[in-house]
């Protein structure tokens, strides 16, 4: 558990760096270096505790230290006024009639390093190439619902664009997703290729509207996400697939292992992508390396690599629930000794379901309704009747991709694959038709808290209690 001890750490030292005075920041400084001897000190001694200790004060100073380059100036500090922005585009760009809109990340403002997403509406006839960098002079903007703020820079006809060099990492990734695009977009029906560019790809802004509203109704929104479900499936079919040309397993592990992070990259390294590719990696290394890794490690480590990353996503609502889900399914799973051994697999398959959306929920349902002022209760029965259409359509996904070089058997596999689309969304058309599928109810910051803390008593008092009965055993 020191992993993730050290990883909670980290995220208190992100957080109070970002609002911390540079005053703070020195003297964090000066006592980083001093606990970074103390900690190497205890470790010689032979004191675990006191090293543990020592450990996590140094964790929470060095998230401190990390997320100071970011906090000397905030995205709202730059509202309202022309600036120069060093621009990564991170989607592909929609042309419209007087305006072109993309996302895009920015790196820079003026002088300051940050890393904030903004929506960009150009008005300028300069094109805009998808992961590509600009630096560029604008107007930002910020809108704000509930909790969560949103920025978008406006460039003008007349606005600065000035291309920066591309890397061979970003020019690859570029030429595979639009390859892949293509290839949807060409056998696909219009519907089928926007919704299986979206959940495959993570090019959102190509799916319709109405399709994230549809899932967001039926309470699985979270399948628009690229996260664990994506990795585990996509490193499954890749690893039956190795299998059958007779490639030994641990060589199997490192392409798997390759292709993960060349797939977060075409995905948009979001935090969930990012998070279950580390994951996979670490998991992996254990089977390579022939030793146990704890779930809690790989994920306390994917957590740490993330905000070393960029320490800015602690703040990001799809890394908190992300991390929270999948620690709340952890812990579930293990405090409650859930166990998926019958000898069904459909048995096994719905178990795992429910009690995962169950966790999940009871984890997630304070930050959702903080953030998106609503509470789904559909949820259990929409996952049970919804994931397994969803999972069906990413094996087709993967075996249509397979396929890209043999047209032929592409165009059957469109054909399946366009109408399994097609009947997942009527069927979630229909999930969120349900009267009393979600209901309004915002919570407070201090009622979060609250929660929390209570649910947090309660899973050490249910240890307690299955410890105890253990012992008497």
């Amino acid at each position: 558990m020191i992993n993730t001890t050290i990883f909670v750490a980290f995220i208190f030292g992100v957080i109070a760096g970002w609002y911390a005075s540079f005053n703070i920041v020195i003297l964090c400084l000066l006592s980083f270096i001093c606990l970074l001897f103390l900690s190497f000190s205890s470790r010689l001694y032979r004191r675990p505790y006191l090293f543990v200790a020592f450990l996590t004060v140094f964790f929470a100073l060095l998230g401190i230290l990390w997320v100071t380059p970011y906090s000397l100036k905030k995205p709202q500090d730059f509202v309202g006024k022309d600036n120069f922005f060093l621009i990564k585009v991170t989607s592909i760009p929609k042309e419209g009639y007087l305006k072109r809109t993309f996302y895009a990340q920015v790196e820079r403002v003026g002088g300051f390093s940050t890393s904030f997403r903004v929506k960009v509406n150009s008005f300028s006839h300069r094109k805009i190439d998808y992961r590509t960098s600009y630096l560029v002079r604008g107007r930002l903007s910020a809108k704000q619902f509930k909790h969560n703020s949103f920025y978008i820079l406006w460039l003008k006809k007349d606005s600065y664009i000035k291309e920066l060099p591309s890397n061979w990492i970003d020019n690859f990734i570029r030429k595979v997703t639009f390859a892949l695009v293509f290839h949807f977009k060409k056998y696909l029906s219009p519907e089928a290729y926007k919704f299986s560019s979206s959940v495959f790809l993570g090019r959102r802004e190509l799916a319709e509207w109405w399709m994230s509203s549809l899932l967001r109704k039926a309470a699985v929104a979270h399948l628009f996400a690229i996260s664990g479900l994506h990795v585990g499936l996509i490193s499954g079919m890749l690893f039956f697939t190795l299998k059958i040309f007779r490639i030994r397993f641990r060589a199997r592990l490192i392409i798997a292992v390759i292709f993960m992070f060349i797939f977060a990259l075409c995905a948009g390294m979001r935090p969930s992508i990012v998070r279950a590719s580390i994951m996979f990696s670490f998991l992996g290394a254990g089977f390579f390396l022939k030793r146990k890794i704890s779930v809690f490690d790989s994920l306390s480590i994917a957590g740490i690599v993330c905000l070393l990353l960029n320490p800015l996503w602690v703040l990001d609502v799809g890394f908190q629930l992300s991390f929270l889900s999948v620690f709340s399914i952890i812990v579930g799973f293990n405090l409650f000794s859930v166990s998926l051994g019958s000898r069904s697999f459909l048995i096994n398959y719905v178990k795992g379901i429910f009690f995962s959306t169950v966790f999940v929920f009871i984890a997630i349902f304070p930050l959702v309704s903080l953030y998106f002022g609503r509470v789904y209760l559909l949820g259990i029965a929409a996952n049970i009747i919804l994931i397994p259409i969803f999972t069906f359509i990413l094996i087709l996904i993967f075996i249509f991709v397979g396929l890209y070089f043999v047209p032929f058997l592409a165009t059957y596999a469109a054909e399946v694959l366009s109408l399994s689309v097609s009947l997942f969304l009527r069927f979630a058309f229909l999930m969120g038709k349900i009267r009393f599928a979600y209901f309004t109810f915002s919570m407070k910051g201090v009622s979060v808290f609250l929660y929390y803390t209570l649910l947090l008593l309660g899973a050490v008092l249910v240890h307690r209690y299955k410890f105890n009965n253990d012992l008497s055993v």
